[in-house]
Order: structure tokens, then sequence, then C-alpha cells
């Protein structure tokens, strides 16, 4: 109430828990991620699932491009990006591929027509490259989006765009401006096949499938325990 945010989704009641259950179900959740940091990168993987939820409460609409870095393939960087998918939309995020190759024009594109189909998520799947790329600069930084309708001279404005931009790559950087626009969580193992390691629990998606209602009670959780911190309520 204090915030006039609200989460709603008609195919799921979230439970409410304490703060001590929240933190222990969301460590469950991350278990098997092979964070590069075990402390920095899984509070800034917490803010990445925090900010569907958070992000309409923000006085700046605009959140920042989230890139999950991983030093070889197989680490399941793919994988926690679609957790945020399953938690909130029950699917995996909506992806689409982004490499040296791809140019400007393509991407300023790219990035019209998933605001046009009303995408909330983007995921640019297996990025190559510096991560600088200017589209991304002009999405982060205004208030508005224009540009022209695919195939017609119409023009279209979406004001203060609400779709996330994330990416996974192999290492590679980030780059100009991006570097202050930019949440980084890293992943890094040096097994061999880390795909073939076992995981806890064993099938994600199923798992969250199960438990919406628990995992969005727990994030929900860490808002409502963060909100009642004496001067938290300014902000």
């Amino acid at each position: 109430p204090v915030s006039q945010t609200y989460y709603i989704d008609r195919g799921v009641t979230i439970d409410e828990v304490d703060l001590p259950t929240a933190i222990a179900n969301l460590k469950y959740l991350t278990k098997s991620m092979l964070f590069k940091d075990p402390i920095a990168d899984f509070a800034n993987y917490l803010g990445f699932l925090l900010t569907p939820m958070v992000q309409t409460a923000l006085k700046v609409k605009m959140v920042p491009f989230h890139t999950f870095r991983k030093n070889q393939r197989g680490t399941g960087a793919t994988t926690a990006v679609n957790v945020l998918g399953y938690i909130y939309d029950d699917r995996a995020v909506e992806s689409c591929n982004l490499n040296a190759k791809t140019s400007d024009e393509e991407l300023r594109k790219t990035l019209t027509s998933g605001l046009a189909d009303e995408f909330s998520k983007l995921n640019f799947d297996d990025s190559s490259g510096t991560l600088d790329r200017v589209p991304f600069v002009k999405y982060l930084t205004s208030g508005s989006w224009t540009d022209r309708q695919l195939g017609t001279n119409k023009m279209l404005t979406f004001l203060n765009p609400g779709m996330m931009l994330m990416d996974t790559r192999n290492n590679g950087w980030i780059g100009g401006d991006m570097a202050r626009r930019c949440s980084l969580i890293e992943f890094h193992t040096e097994l061999e096949h880390p795909e073939l390691r076992p995981t806890d629990p064993p099938n994600l998606p199923a798992y969250i499938k199960q438990n919406r209602g628990l995992l969005l009670g727990a994030l929900a959780a860490l808002i409502k325990n963060w909100s009642e911190v004496p001067g938290n309520d300014k902000i």
C-alpha cells in the first residue's frame, strides 16, 4: 500500500513468508548457480529477480541492462536468465541473437519490435563482441523510444520503456557508456563439462512452476523487510 504497487497474476497466489524462509528458499533456488563471486554476484542476481516487482514503484522507470558474463559455455547463465520468466510469466524469457555483425539498425528494429509486441523482457542470448551498442545506450537513458513501425511510415512512440533488457555472453567486455548502465552477473567454473554436473533442484523450471507462489512471496518479503527499515520509505 505504501508504494501503491501491486503484482497481480490470476494464475498464482503469492504466499506470505517471513524473512528467514524467504532467504532459505532463494538460496535453494540459486544453489547450483556458478556465481564467480558468491556474495556480489548473488546480490546482483537478487536485484535482477526483484526488478519486475519494484520497477513500477521507481521514480525513474528505466532499469539497468543485466549482463550475464560466463567464462565458458554450459555454466547455466541462460537458465539463470529464464528463471526470471518462469517466476513472473510461467515461461522462458523471449530471446534473440546479437553478435558483432549485427548492425545498430538491426538492433534498433529488434528493440522496436519487442516494444510493439509488448515484451516485458528480452534476452540477447549468447551475445558476442563488446557491449557498447548505441541503441542500448539510447534506450537505457531516454524517457521515451520513438521509431518507425516496420514496413510502414508510421512512427511509434513508447513512453518510459518498460522492457527489461539482458544478455548472456562468453567473456567479452562492457565498453563506453554501457559500463555505467549495466548490472554485471558473472558465472565461472573450471569444470570441463559444466553442463553435465548434477544440480539441485534437479529440474529448475519444474521446481519454479510448482513453487511460484512461494518464490514470489520470498521476493516480496525482501521488499517488505527493506521498506520497514526507518528512512527507506522515503526513497
